[in-house]
């Protein structure tokens, strides 16, 4: 798991220990048993009924909300419910096509690959400089059977692919913002902004359109900082397969 997404102290776990406190207990009360009645007499005047007439009993306070309690759920946990559906669907896709566009630096050049998933850990990537290539698990595979032995992934290119499902199973490390509607490929979709706990940690935006999936995905991570946009489509689509090269 990349080091920028390791378990950290979360805000729905401070918010759930917040709710668990117990109630502060009522003070003491302070009133005094009353002595008994000095005389017969102040017996008897307290027995007669009094031309007074008695002063109308006070309205009851509103009882007060039980510790634990729920309250009225916040734009924060709405919005971090409605991101943790759209990764659970995210998650349990099979295949789906995306956009890749990885910027390193302040001025770093965009770099954009067109990208291939299919379960578990098969992807096929194409772009203008690197041709195009396969990659099962951590290796790359050799463009024809026998002509090259597989090599190792660069580890940040790794990194980029697995880095949505990553953030995706770690969304409880997150608060989450609503940002409004934008359109996205074409698309309304909602925008999210999500943040972690942790000070050092970069910033998520994640979009999701009518269907729930979730339409583009932007993390800014790292030093020096590193952002990657992904656009996604095609979820789910039959036509999608990754076979090793022979």
């Amino acid at each position: 798991m990349p080091t920028a997404l390791r378990p950290a102290a979360t805000l729905l776990a401070a918010l759930t220990l917040a709710a668990c406190q117990p109630a502060t207990p009522p003070a003491a009360s302070t009133a005094t048993t009353p002595a008994p009645a000095a005389t017969a007499a102040a017996a008897a005047e307290a027995k007669a009924p009094s031309a007074t007439p008695a002063p109308a009993a006070a309205a009851a306070p509103p009882a007060a909300t039980p510790a634990g309690a729920a309250t009225p759920a916040s734009g924060s946990a709405d919005a971090l419910g409605q991101v943790q559906a759209s990764a659970q669907k995210f998650l349990a896709l099979q295949r789906y096509h995306a956009r890749m566009t990885l910027r390193s630096g302040a001025a770093g050049k965009p770099q954009e690959t067109e990208l291939d998933f299919v379960a578990p850990d098969r992807y096929r990537l194409q772009s203008a400089t690197g041709g195009t290539q396969v990659v099962i698990g951590d290796a790359v595979q050799p463009p024809r059977q026998g002509q090259a032995a597989k090599q190792a992934a660069d580890a940040a290119t790794l990194a980029a692919l697995r880095l949505p499902q990553e953030i995706a199973r770690g969304l409880s490390q997150y608060s989450a913002e609503a940002a409004g509607m934008q359109m996205v490929q074409g698309r309304p979709s909602r925008k999210f902004v999500l943040r972690r706990a942790a000070s050092d940690a970069g910033e998520v935006v994640w979009w999701i359109d009518r269907s729930g999936y979730p339409i583009q995905l932007e993390a800014r991570t790292g030093q020096p900082p590193r952002q990657v946009t992904l656009q996604y489509s095609r979820w789910d689509d039959p036509a999608i397969a990754i076979a090793a090269p022979q």
